[in-house]
C-alpha cells in the first residue's frame, strides 16, 4: 500500500488506523488485523525498492502479528491479502513455503467469488511469478492465465499486464530470448506504468519477427534501443488514452 505521500505518510495513516480500531474494542479485531498487514505490506513494499533488510523485517513481524489475528476469521479477503503478503516476504528471502502460503489464500476465497475476485487474482499472480522464478512453468503458465483472465474480466489493465509480462518471459525463455528479455526488465525496472512495458516489449517481438532474417535469437539490443522503445511506447500508451477519453 503506498498512498499518494510516499510510505512515510502509509506509515502514519495505517498505525493510525490501527490505534481508531484498537479503541473501538473487540469488535473491530478483524480490522485491527487488516491495519497491521497493511502496514506490513507497505514495508514490504519498501524494502523491494531499497533493499532494506529492516524493512523485512519489520514485514515479517507484521505480518505474524496480522495473522495471529486474522486467522480467526477464515474465508475473508484479509485473511487471504496476509497469507500473500506471508508467501511475497518468503519469496524475497529465498525461502521454502511460498507455494502453500499463495495456495491458502486462494482457498480463503468462496469458489463461486473466484472468477471475480481480485485478491484471488492477486494470489494467482505472485505463485505465478514465484513459479517462474523456480523453473516450475506449467504451474506458472496456468497461474499467471488465470489471472490475466480475471483482471481481463474486472477490466483492470495494469495487473492483467503484469500477469502477461511474466508471461512473456516464459515465452523468450523458450524462444531463445531470455538475454533480451533480462536485459529489457533491467533498463525497464523504472517503468511504473506496467501498461507501457507490455507495449515495449510487444513491439520488440513484432520488431524481432519482421527482422528474423537480420536478428538472431543470441544477439540482444543495447540499453539505447530499449530507452528508445520505452519512450515510443509511453507516447503510444498515451495516445490510447486520449482517444479513450
Amino acid at each position: 500500500m503506498r498512498m499518494r505521500g510516499g510510505y512515510e505518510e502509509s506509515i502514519r495513516c495505517l498505525v493510525g488506523a490501527r490505534e481508531q480500531f484498537e479503541k473501538l474494542g473487540p469488535t473491530h479485531r478483524m480490522e485491527v488485523g487488516d491495519s497491521i498487514s497493511l502496514l506490513g505490506r507497505t514495508y514490504f513494499e519498501r524494502s523491494t525498492k531499497t533493499g532494506g533488510q529492516q524493512d523485512l523485517r519489520q514485514a515479517e513481524n507484521l505480518q505474524r502479528a496480522a495473522y495471529e489475528i486474522l486467522q480467526d476469521f477464515p474465508n475473508t479477503k484479509d485473511l487471504a491479502d496476509c497469507l500473500i503478503l506471508e508467501g511475497d516476504i518468503l519469496a524475497a528471502a529465498n525461502l521454502s513455503g511460498p507455494d502453500s502460503c499463495y495456495t491458502a489464500a486462494k482457498t480463503q476465497i468462496p469458489v463461486k467469488l473466484r472468477d471475480f475476485s481480485e485478491v484471488y487474482a492477486r494470489a494467482c499472480l505472485h505463485h505465478g511469478r514465484w513459479c517462474t522464478n523456480k523453473g516450475d512453468e506449467a504451474t506458472a503458465r496456468q497461474e499467471l492465465q488465470k489471472a490475466q483472465e480475471i483482471y481481463d474480466r474486472l477490466d483492470e489493465a495494469d495487473n492483467s499486464a503484469r500477469a502477461r509480462l511474466v508471461l512473456s518471459r516464459l515465452v523468450a525463455e523458450k524462444s531463445g530470448q531470455g538475454e533480451a528479455f533480462r536485459r529489457f526488465a533491467k533498463v525497464a525496472k523504472d517503468e511504473a506504468n506496467p501498461e507501457v512495458r507490455l507495449l515495449a516489449w510487444t513491439e520488440h517481438c513484432d520488431r524481432f519477427k519482421r527482422h528474423a532474417g537480420v536478428k538472431r535469437a543470441g544477439q540482444t539490443p543495447n540499453e539505447q534501443y530499449w530507452l528508445d522503445l520505452l519512450r515510443f511506447s509511453r507516447e503510444k500508451w498515451a495516445l490510447k488514452e486520449r482517444s479513450l477519453h
